[in-house]
C-alpha cells in the first residue's frame, strides 16, 4: 500500500540541477491555485489540495515553477502556499510526528510520512500514516483523493444502511510486522485492524468465526496490559464462545467464556481514561450474554417439575420442557440458543437463559398461571436486538417474587435495571438503576458470585 506515489517516485528521479530545481514541494493551504503563468492574473491550471506533492523545476519572481505529476500539468505557485519539504530523513520523520495528532493537516502530514519513507521503512511512520488516513476516513472529504495518491487505499463498506468508509490497514499491518514499533503504536495498529466498524455485518456465521480467530491472533501481538486490547479480546472471545456453543462444542465455548472473563478481571476499571468506561461497559454486556458457557449446569430433583432442553428435531432449534418425572407439561421450542446451565427453579418459576443473537440473551419464565404452565420471555431492553442480557438473580423467600436483572445499549448508552416482579403475573413491584431494597437482600449469592452487573 504504502509504496510511493508516482509522482513522488517521479520527482526522485528528476536529474540533479540547481536546489530548488531537485526539490519537493508540499502544498499547505487548500485552493492553492497553479497558475498558468507566473502572475495572479494568469489562469489557474487546478486548485490544489492541502499535501499535494510538486515538483520544482525553477523559480520566476515571486513564484515558483512546478509540474503536478497527480494532474500532468506544469504551472506557477506561490511559494507561501506551499512548504519545500527536506531531504534528511530525520528532519521528515519530525515533522511528521509534530503533523500525526494535528487535526485538520492529515494529508500534509501523509505527504511528509511518504517522503520520509523513502529512506527506509520505520514502524513509528506507518503508525502516523494509519492513524492520520483513519481520520480522513472518518471525515470523507476531498483529502482522501491526496492521500489515496501518496499510497493510501480506502475501501468502502456498507453497513447498516449506509456506507462506511474504511482504510485498508495495510499501514497498521505493517507496524505489527516491523521491529522496533512501540508498545502503544502496537496496541493502536492492533485495534485498528480488529476493530468491527468496517465490517460487514450480512458475512456468513462461518467468515465471522474466522474473523474473531484472526483478531485474536492479531491482539496476541500486543505487549503489555493494554486496557483496550484486553477489552477487544473479550469481544473476540465472547462472539467465539457463542459460534463454538451454536456448533455443539459446548468444551471450546466453556474455555472461551473463561478466558473472557479472566480478561475482563484483568482490566482495572478505575485506571480507564473517561472515554474508554463505555467500552468497558459494552466488553462487559457482551460478555454477560454467554457467561452462562462457563457455567455448571445445577442438578435438578426430578419429581418437582423443572425444565430439561432438548432437541427439536428441526435443524437448529431446542425446545424447552417443563417436566415432573416422566410428565411433560409445557414445551416451548426455539431457535435460539439454549443455555442448559442457565435451567433454574426460580422461587415458585422455572427460568432460562436464551440467546438469540452473539450479543442478545433472554430470559425465558415458566410460570403457573390459572393451573397451566405459561413462559414470557423478558428481553434485555425493550428495543430491537443489539447488545444486551437478562438474567434472573434470585426469589423471594416465598417464591412470590422474583429478581430480574437486565442490561442493554441502547443508542450507545447503557441501560441497567434491577426489577422485582411477581412471579404469578410478572407486573413489576420495584424498579431500580442499582440493587436496592429487597433485590438486595434476596438476590441469589450464586448469583452475585458469578454475575457481571454489579461490575
Amino acid at each position: 500500500m504504502i509504496a510511493l506515489a508516482a509522482s513522488v517516485a517521479l520527482i526522485a528521479a528528476a536529474g540533479q540541477g540547481s536546489v530548488a530545481a531537485a526539490s519537493v514541494a508540499l502544498v499547505a493551504e487548500d485552493r492553492t491555485a497553479l497558475r498558468a503563468a507566473p502572475h495572479d492574473n494568469a489562469a489557474a491550471q487546478a486548485f490544489l489540495l492541502r499535501g499535494d506533492v510538486l515538483e520544482v523545476r525553477g523559480e520566476e519572481p515571486g513564484f515558483l515553477k512546478v509540474y503536478d505529476h497527480r494532474r500532468e500539468r506544469p504551472g506557477y505557485v506561490r511559494p507561501a502556499l506551499v512548504r519545500i519539504a527536506p531531504t534528511a530523513p530525520g528532519e521528515l520523520r519530525s515533522i511528521v510526528r509534530f503533523l500525526r495528532h494535528a487535526r485538520g493537516m492529515e494529508s500534509l502530514g501523509i505527504a511528509y510520512a511518504a517522503l520520509a519513507l523513502r529512506a527506509g521503512q520505520d514502524a513509528e511512520t506507518y503508525a502516523a500514516i494509519g492513524e492520520m488516513a483513519e481520520r480522513v476516513a472518518a471525515r470523507g472529504d476531498l483529502h482522501r483523493e491526496v492521500v489515496e495518491a501518496a499510497g493510501v487505499r480506502f475501501v468502502d463498506v456498507e453497513k447498516d444502511g449506509r456506507v462506511q468508509s474504511c482504510t485498508d490497514g495495510d499501514a497498521f499491518r505493517r507496524v505489527l510486522s516491523l521491529p522496533g514499533a512501540s508498545a502503544a503504536d502496537q496496541a493502536q495498529a492492533a485495534l485498528a485492524l480488529t476493530s468491527g466498524d468496517c465490517v460487514d455485518t450480512a458475512t456468513s456465521s462461518a467468515a465471522t468465526k474466522v474473523w474473531n480467530e484472526w483478531r485474536l491472533e492479531v491482539l496476541g501481538h500486543v505487549e503489555g496490559p493494554v486496557a483496550r486490547v484486553r477489552l477487544r479480546r473479550v469481544e473476540a472471545l465472547a462472539a467465539l464462545a457463542y459460534r463454538q456453543a451454536r456448533e455443539g462444542d459446548g468444551e471450546g465455548a466453556a474455555l472461551r467464556a473463561e478466558a473472557a472473563l479472566r480478561e475482563l478481571q484483568l482490566v482495572d476499571r478505575g485506571t480507564l481514561a473517561d472515554e474508554e468506561l463505555p467500552l468497558h461497559a459494552e466488553a462487559a454486556v457482551r460478555l454477560a450474554a454467554v457467561r452462562w458457557a462457563a457455567e455448571r449446569a445445577p442438578d435438578v430433583a426430578a419429581r418437582l417439575p423443572h425444565l430439561e432442553a432438548a432437541p427439536s428435531g428441526k435443524p437448529g432449534e431446542t425446545c424447552l420442557r417443563v417436566v415432573e418425572g416422566e410428565k411433560m407439561l409445557r414445551e416451548k421450542c426455539t431457535n435460539g440458543l439454549v443455555w442448559p446451565s442457565s435451567l433454574r427453579r426460580t422461587g415458585a418459576a422455572l427460568t432460562a437463559q436464551v440467546q438469540l443473537t452473539p450479543s442478545w440473551t433472554e430470559l425465558w419464565v415458566f410460570r403457573k398461571f390459572r393451573g397451566a404452565w405459561r413462559v414470557d420471555p423478558i428481553a434485555p431492553a425493550v428495543a430491537e436486538p443489539s447488545i444486551g442480557y437478562a438474567e434472573a438473580a434470585g426469589a423471594s423467600p416465598a417464591g412470590d417474587r422474583l429478581l430480574i436483572a437486565r442490561e442493554a445499549l441502547v443508542g450507545g448508552r447503557l441501560q441497567r435495571r434491577f426489577t422485582v416482579v411477581r412471579t404469578n403475573s410478572l407486573r413489576p413491584v420495584a424498579d431500580s438503576a442499582r440493587p436496592y431494597g429487597a433485590f438486595g437482600k434476596w438476590s441469589a449469592p450464586s448469583w452475585r458470585g458469578r454475575t457481571l452487573a454489579l461490575r
